[in-house]
């Protein structure tokens, strides 16, 4: 690729990417990527490092670190200029997958050529997953591959 945009807004994580990204083609950004560009309140773990999440701490109480986050949308990237175009684009927000989708426009949604994501069934009903699927296949998504195992699965289309 030409490009890596990578956004990580747990701060232990976003170190971690810091440094494994250094001197690469990479542009990070610490802030989370949801369906609005209010501040929100991030749970993470001085145990765990697989994750930080702003969904709750139903996953066994692991998360004991709470942070204050920027979130921006990806609405907003196309709004500021930062990219024209997505040519892939990964989604993996532990549980926060629809406020993603939520935050980009049925438009800038098609200026999308692939998407991959995770999708935490723990965190999203039946109806509003369907409601995903409806707006990505409107933007002319295929579902052309999903691998699921119990209470997760990995979902990728595109054009």
């Amino acid at each position: 690729p030409s490009r890596v945009i990578c956004f990580e807004p747990f701060s232990k994580a976003f170190n971690c990417l810091h440094y494994n990204t250094e001197n690469t083609i990479c542009e990070l950004y610490n802030v989370a990527v949801s369906d609005n560009n209010n501040p929100i309140k991030l749970l993470g773990s001085n145990e765990f490092s697989g994750g930080s999440n702003i969904k709750g701490n139903s996953d066994g109480g692991i998360y004991n670190i709470e942070e204050m986050v920027n979130c921006v949308t990806l609405d907003s990237l196309f709004e500021n200029n930062i990219v024209d175009k997505i040519d892939f684009l990964k989604i993996d927000v532990e549980g926060a997958e629809v406020d993603v989708i939520n935050g980009i426009s049925l438009d800038n949604l098609k200026k999308v050529n692939k998407i991959s994501m995770e999708i935490h069934y723990k965190h999203i009903s039946t109806d509003t997953e369907k409601t995903m699927y409806e707006k990505i296949n409107k933007a002319g998504f295929t579902n052309s591959f999903k691998f699921t195992v119990p209470d997760l699965a990995i979902q990728t289309g595109w054009r």
